[in-house]
């Protein structure tokens, strides 16, 4: 079963999103075992989903795309390691067909409005998606969001509760490239 910790620092709200995305990446697990992994990219929604995920089960399979990652500094310091990735569409696709990948768990947010996302094999805004769950999203893959419905407020909120960034980092992020310029 997932963990709850920290909770009572955030709103009620923010209390039951948290909660309603463990249980949404604990069903993911369940179905698809050690077939998923978190699409990593350094950014502030990664960070969030990644650390959801980790307290959602033990192993979690994380994958840095480093043409997307604005963080080039940043060292994928993971307990169950990484792979980094410099060709997406060529590697990546090698990578998920190599170790049997059924499943991923994406940041996508809706209130990303300007970025696109592949849902049910098509290309839609983010804010058109209509569920947490994507059956056929990109390479095919099954694919969860688990902080879909979240603000940005929300997602910064979680991040200094949980210490996932330095107050410096916060200070100087800057967000990263979308997915759309990589993969479409």
């Amino acid at each position: 079963m997932y963990q709850t910790s920290k909770l009572l620092d955030f709103m009620p709200e923010e209390v039951l999103k948290i909660e309603k995305a463990k249980k949404l990446l604990h069903s993911a697990l369940v179905k698809h075992g050690n077939k998923i992994f978190v699409a990593y990219s350094g950014g502030k929604d990664s960070k969030v989903i990644l650390h959801l995920a980790q307290q959602a089960a033990a192993p979690m399979r994380a994958t840095v795309i480093s043409i997307h990652n604005s963080h080039p500094d940043e060292k994928c310091d993971l307990p169950n390691g990484c792979v980094i990735i410099k060709e997406p569409k060529s590697n990546f696709v090698e990578f998920l067909k190599y170790v049997e990948v059924t499943a991923q768990i994406d940041g996508t947010r809706t209130d990303e409005e300007e970025k696109t996302v592949i849902f049910n094999s098509e290309v839609i805004p983010r804010k058109d998606i209509p569920n947490e769950f994507n059956p056929k999203g990109v390479f095919g893959l099954e694919i969860y969001y688990p902080i879909l419905y979240w603000t940005e407020k929300e997602v910064w909120n979680y991040i200094k509760q949980h210490e996932l960034m330095t107050e410096e980092e916060i200070k100087n992020y800057k967000p990263s490239q979308p997915y759309k310029e990589i993969f479409l």
